[in-house]
């Protein structure tokens, strides 16, 4: 143990300087805390990506003055100052062989539930369009690098279950904002997932559910959460809650577009469910009140798995 004053008085001055460091950090957090967890339940709008037929994007609105008691700005990626914001947009396009799957039920096979073999159930872990495009990846910002978040909306994101699958298959909520789990089918289907982040999720949602039965996630999660139905083994989707708007999902011709993003250099993670990782880290320069387009590809053999 040092003895001397000098010592003494060094090892008080990095006390000092941690509790210091300590007590900015509480108050960012307690500042960025105001900001996003709030919540709501009014007219339920449906999630991005999943078979939709127009390009999907994310328009962010920033508004001048945010109301009382909520943050409007976040350092959680060191701090870059921003001037302004931009658009990045793109496409996913799928190289080499495209893998062909074969349909989970064909029409009319048997199974215990009859609306389930109704209409053939293809794969859906797979969606490729026109020109390659392939749907349903995740692209969204992996780290804010200043500037405003906007609060989470209070409209409920709806994830229905259609002839025994769930449509959307892939959707992006935010940190704070409900999804609404609803069923059109005349059947029961149990809703299962494990965020890591958030508490679990395991409920039946009865037949002809058209309320619905709603989830919050608490915490962000840095890949998309895979949902399943326990009573039809092969009904799967995936969820990717965020604490910042700043993310999508590609169509099924494999655009994207996110507006709003901060005006400078920021990272993306691309993700899809059968590729994993098709970038974890992709850096790109946002110019302020303009828009930057990337063609993203991906090799098919990455997609034979699943």
């Amino acid at each position: 143990m040092e003895s001397d004053v000098c010592g003494a008085a060094t090892t008080r001055t990095a006390e000092q300087g941690e509790m210091a460091m300590k007590t900015q950090w509480l108050a960012l957090a307690a500042l960025v805390a105001g900001g996003l967890l709030q919540s709501g339940c009014d007219s339920p709008v449906h999630a991005l990506g999943g078979g939709g037929s127009t390009r999907p994007s994310v328009t962010v609105l920033l508004s001048d003055k945010a109301p009382e008691g909520e943050a409007t700005t976040a350092d959680a990626g060191g701090g870059a100052t921003v001037d302004g914001y931009g658009t990045f947009k793109g496409r996913v396009v799928v190289t080499g062989t495209v893998p062909t799957l074969p349909v989970l039920m064909a029409k009319g096979a048997p199974t215990k539930d009859a609306i389930c073999a109704a209409n053939e159930i293809p794969d859906d872990s797979l969606v490729v369009g026109d020109g390659n495009g392939l749907g349903n990846v995740f692209v969204y910002l992996k780290r804010v690098p200043g500037g405003e978040i906007p609060p989470p909306p209070e409209e409920a994101i709806v994830v229905d279950q259609q002839g025994c699958r769930f449509v959307p298959r892939a959707a992006v909520v935010r940190v704070g904002q409900p999804l609404n789990f609803k069923n059109g089918d005349p059947v029961a289907h149990n809703t299962a997932f494990a965020p890591q982040g958030s508490a679990s999720f395991n409920q039946t949602i009865v037949a002809n559910d058209r309320r619905g039965v709603d989830f919050v996630y608490g915490r962000p999660e840095a890949v998309p959460v895979r949902a399943k139905c326990d009573y039809h083994a092969w009904m799967g989707a995936y969820h990717l809650p965020l604490s910042h708007p700043w993310g999508t999902v590609t169509a099924p011709d494999g655009t994207f577009e996110i507006t709003g993003v901060p005006g400078t250099q920021v990272e993306f993670v691309v993700w899809h469910e059968r590729a994993g990782y098709i970038s974890r880290g992709l850096k790109v320069t946002i110019p302020v009140d303009g828009e930057v387009e990337q063609e993203l590809t991906v090799d098919g053999a990455k997609l034979a798995g699943g």
